[in-house]
């Protein structure tokens, strides 16, 4: 049996006040290229903290995100 290589996004929101970080996406969105994850990555990132969080929390808390792009092998289906 092969396996495919694959590529899963977990972002994470952190703040800055408590210093604590909670993962946002429990299920990792999969990419089957390294760069598409990272680019990805960004993106959702960008959205989480420009567009979906309102600025008065992004700066009462002071909130950044993290976000890794992880390389798990699969079976080949």
């Amino acid at each position: 049996m092969s396996t495919v290589k694959i590529y899963l996004v977990t972002i994470l929101l952190c703040n800055g006040v408590s210093g604590e970080c909670t993962i946002l996406n429990k299920t990792p969105k999969a990419y089957d290229s390294y760069y598409k994850c990272m680019q990805d990555g960004y993106g959702l990132s960008y959205e989480l903290i420009f567009a979906e969080t309102p600025r008065e929390t992004v700066e009462d808390y002071k909130l950044f995100t993290r976000w890794m792009c992880k390389e798990e092998l699969t079976p080949e289906t």
